[in-house]
């Protein structure tokens, strides 16, 4: 699959319909909605900010406790966006989506170039079909092996 480019201008429109526009059928189309929508260097929304339609109602449970327990005005052991375990996306330069080697393919890789030329991020999304929707039901990452036994954690 060809890597996303954030300064491409289809992909501004595309996020700019947002992901109830349509309806991805696999988790490969919603991988790339995902992207789209908030790994991009024009998006000014977080994955957080849209559990609704980013994440299983499992996930979700977990992204709201650690949101309430942090207390008003502050914030929880989630400060980054899950989807590439980063603080900013500006500083993305392109995402591939890719197979994840020897796993089912509810299981896909996101491979985060970043414009300084850092090392390549892998982040692998498992994806899940509730309601009919393709969500992202857990998020692995070199730092983080497990988003939902990071936020379970006391």
């Amino acid at each position: 699959m060809a890597p996303f480019k954030p300064s491409h201008p289809r992909w501004a429109l595309y996020a700019m319909l947002g992901l109830g526009a349509c309806s991805p059928s696999t988790p490969q189309e919603q991988a790339q909605a995902l992207v789209d929508t908030y790994l991009s260097a024009q998006s000014a929304d977080s994955s957080i900010n849209r559990t609704d339609v980013v994440y299983s109602k499992a996930l979700r449970v977990l992204i709201k406790k650690d949101q309430t327990s942090a207390g008003p005005g502050e914030v929880g052991r989630l400060d980054f966006e899950p989807l590439c375990n980063c603080q900013d996306t500006g500083a993305i330069q392109s995402v591939t989506i890719a197979d994840a080697d020897g796993k089912p393919s509810q299981w896909l890789t996101l491979q985060i170039a970043w414009q300084d030329q850092s090392p390549t991020t892998p982040i692998l999304l498992h994806f899940i079909q509730e309601d009919g929707q393709w969500r992202v039901d857990e998020v692995v990452s070199s730092d983080i092996p497990s988003l939902r036994t990071f936020l379970s954690a006391p």
